[in-house]
């Protein structure tokens, strides 16, 4: 816990602003406690009922969030939960309480336009997914181009085809697609003040200058969420900071100059956190927005404001008229080859590939929801669900994304093992075997884990970023 006078000790400028934030209130909010680790589960992938009861088996104590019926709090994560097969496969994804908060806010339904400005590394993106049921089109942006490979590996595991990745300044959005979505999240950079309580390294690199130069960065994405908004559509911008320049302020100097409007949220669950402590000046329509303070709710702070683009805006057509990559059905020659090559060897049936829309790159084939067409070419990294790629021989082989889908039926060739032998191959990455060369399914009583190969050798390899301790 961090005192008031070792706080001014240690960053004084922080100290000044806090104390100008919270006054007498202070010592209570330097007090709170971290917030309780948390989980979401992917509907797309498993059931409620289901997987709570394999936490069960496990012995892991979960409290259901008050909010959503798929977000857990963890009493501990001793095994941990990240050495199951469950999180290989996706069935839920760590995500911190109030971090589930936002998405809930925007409601995304199925079939909608929906966009996510600041997606890596894709907590709020694969809720988002699954609120929209995989169908819609959903596209991500991430500019920093360190954080694009976690986006995709987070995005690869929740199971959904219906998302366009892109690598971009946000504040290009605007004018990429203009008047074009229904639903906008922008959780933005932010000083995350709100994180205090568990991440005391703020104190090393808060400083007035960061402030200022975020607010900046801050109001130059809102403008730019609200072109990228259709009329009538809503953003919801979020931060996990409780600073009034980064939060009300923001929204306050937005409604002076755009036509947009402040949105009740509509969730009763989450009326407990409406915004009670609005700085004096403030717009009183900033009262429906949600400010979630540590001390008072025992989650990490944040800001949380619906808005509604009321009449168009900047009505430039030239980014949705650059140029642009085509999805092609699965009769396209491109396609046919490889799709009917995948039938043949994994014994899934033709039919399942009308469902989807392809893109083939690079000896991959990713597949894409049917509501994408095609798309703007200028920064696209990669999206949808990758399907296969050519292996050996050149020959089409499934990928694990892919073979995980439920949807998905693989009727050959596969392997079970028990959990002793799953064990030994995840620790060691290979196991000696009698089987013939080739790739085969990997499953675990009824779970689709991944794609292995046998090589000459007869060694049976799984590809894994490191060794892994199983965990039952």
């Amino acid at each position: 816990m961090i005192s008031a006078s070792n706080l001014a000790a240690h960053n004084p400028q922080l100290s000044e602003h806090l104390v100008r934030i919270f006054g007498k209130d202070l010592p209570q909010f330097l007090a709170a406690t971290a917030e309780k680790p948390a989980i979401r589960i992917n509907p797309l992938k498993t059931n409620i009922a289901e997987y709570l009861n394999r936490l069960k088996l496990r012995q892991v104590k979960v409290e259901p969030l008050p909010f959503t019926h798929y977000g857990f709090s963890l009493a501990a994560d001793d095994l941990p939960l990240s050495h199951t097969i469950d999180y290989m496969r996706g069935d839920f994804f760590y995500q911190g309480a109030a971090s589930q908060i936002p998405a809930l806010v925007l409601n995304p339904q199925p079939g909608q336009t929906v966009l996510d400005m600041a997606a890596s590394p894709g907590s709020k993106s694969t809720q988002i997914a699954a609120l929209m049921q995989g169908r819609g089109q959903l596209i991500l942006n991430e500019f920093a181009r360190s954080r694009l490979q976690p986006l995709n590996t987070n995005w690869q595991r929740c199971g959904a085809s219906n998302a366009l990745h892109y690598h971009m300044d946000g504040q290009a959005l605007g004018i990429r697609f203009p008047n074009f979505f229904d639903k906008v999240l922008l959780d933005a950079p932010c000083t995350a003040i709100g994180t205090l309580a568990g991440s005391s390294e703020i104190l090393n690199w808060w400083s007035f200058d960061r402030l200022k130069k975020l607010v900046n960065v801050q109001q130059a994405l809102l403008v730019s969420a609200l072109k990228a908004c259709r009329p009538g559509g809503e953003i919801v911008y979020s931060t996990c900071s409780l600073s009034p320049e980064e939060n009300e302020s923001q929204i306050q100097w937005l409604m002076e100059r755009y036509p947009i409007e402040i949105l009740p949220v509509e969730q009763p669950a989450l009326q407990i956190y409406r915004n009670r402590t609005l700085p004096a000046g403030m717009d009183k329509s900033l009262s429906n927005s949600l400010k979630i303070l540590p001390q008072d709710h025992g989650l990490e702070g944040f800001f949380i404001v619906r808005l509604r683009k009321k009449e168009a805006m900047f009505q430039r057509l030239d980014g949705l008229n650059a140029d642009r990559t085509e999805l092609y059905d699965a009769s396209h020659p491109e396609i046919a080859g490889p799709l009917r090559e995948l039938s043949e060897n994994w014994g899934i049936g033709t039919d399942l590939w009308d469902n989807w829309r392809y893109l083939r790159r690079r000896r991959k084939l990713w597949a894409f929801e049917a509501g994408w067409t095609n798309f703007p070419t200028a920064r696209f990294t990669n999206g949808g669900i990758l399907l296969a790629e050519q292996g050996r021989y050149m020959r089409w082989r499934l990928a694990t994304p892919a073979f995980q889908l439920p949807a998905l039926h693989v009727s050959r060739p596969s392997l079970e093992f028990d959990i002793q032998t799953l064990s030994r191959l995840f620790a060691e990455h290979s196991l000696q075997t009698a089987l013939p060369e080739g790739y085969y399914g990997l499953i675990h009583k009824d779970q689709k884990i991944g794609i292995v190969y046998v090589d000459e050798q007869g060694l049976l390899r799984i590809n894994l970023p490191h060794s892994f301790r199983l965990v039952p």
